[in-house]
């Protein structure tokens, strides 16, 4: 399939469409110079740059797309962890210090630890994955570029569904190089990442996500959480550090039995609070939850109908 590019830039229209507006090409001549197909981007080069012959115009823009796509997300290998095939993005950080092109999960511990050097975030974040066959998308094939799903038509969503390749329903791709819906994406992305607050590994059985948090001192930090984390700080309007102090109590408070966090059953985790005001009161196994949620729902004073149980089951 033949494709169109631009003439001055060499880009050329793709499902990873670079502008809000959409990649567009005309046929336009700048500056009295001969008709040529060129990228809206260009022509606004030439008719800044009105000096330089298309020659010269030609020679610092061929080859450019990364700088000129810098705050778009490409595919590539990650300056930090050296994972490759990841989709990419070329960011600056902390005021200008250094640039590098980076994956989601890099620019998360990127921001969450300012006090690092960026050698010293290439030592912590170099890939050492113990589980190789988990290794992210390495389930799904690359997608050839002429086959891929569109993300964009005329600058516009495409909102046409189509069978995600992972969870095989019929959703909005929006990962056209692997043909995956978001959900899955961001499954499949974040695979052997560490949630911040429950230190749950990633292992594609379950969500990630990327969540801005504002500090004391007005700067913005960046952490990754696993969405029962994310769900349970939203549920109970928690911070982090609430839920990491809720998260260290092992045993229940009532019957003190061990608990399990992240499963179903019995002794599941369960964080027990006030329906009413919203107080969070303690951590609880499920069974000890919901039966104080049945006892203070009842009519009587609970502590009297404790009581009376307590004797019926004595006879």
């Amino acid at each position: 399939m033949s494709v169109t590019k631009c003439e001055l830039c060499g880009r050329h229209e793709d499902t990873h469409s670079q502008s809000q507006i959409g990649f567009q090409l005309k046929l336009r001549s700048v500056n009295g110079a001969p008709r040529r197909l060129l990228c809206v981007n260009c022509i606004a080069y030439l008719k800044y740059h009105k000096g330089i012959s298309f020659e010269q115009a030609k020679e610092k823009r061929t080859g450019r797309e990364l700088r000129l796509a810098k705050s778009a997300k490409f595919s590539g290998d990650c300056d930090c962890c050296n994972r490759q095939n990841l989709m990419v993005k070329n960011s600056t950080f902390r005021s200008g210090e250094f640039r590098a092109k980076v994956c989601e999960a890099c620019r998360a511990f990127i921001y969450a630890h300012p006090d690092l050097s960026l050698d010293q975030i290439m030592n912590e974040r170099d890939w050492k994955s113990q589980s190789p066959e988990k290794y992210r998308f390495s389930n799904f094939s690359v997608i050839p570029l002429e086959e891929r799903v569109a993300t964009r038509i005329d600058g516009k969503w495409n909102e046409n569904k189509y069978s995600c390749r992972r969870c095989g329903e019929q959703k909005l791709i929006r990962n056209p190089k692997y043909h995956l819906c978001s959900p899955c994406t961001n499954k499949e992305q974040f695979i052997g990442e560490t949630c911040e607050c429950c230190q749950t590994v990633a292992d594609g059985t379950f969500a990630m996500t990327r969540v801005h948090e504002s500090e004391s001192n007005s700067k913005r930090k960046t952490r990754l959480y696993c969405m029962n984390c994310r769900a349970r700080m939203l549920r109970f309007g928690i911070g982090s550090s609430k839920l990491k102090a809720l998260l260290s109590i092992k045993n229940c408070e009532i019957c003190d039995r061990e608990l399990r966090f992240g499963r179903e059953g019995g002794n599941a985790f369960s964080i027990d609070h006030n329906h009413e005001t919203g107080h969070i009161r303690g951590v609880l196994c499920a069974n000890c939850n919901k039966a104080e949620g049945y006892i203070s729902n009842i009519s009587e004073d609970p502590i009297v109908w404790i009581n009376k149980l307590s004797e019926y089951l004595q006879r």
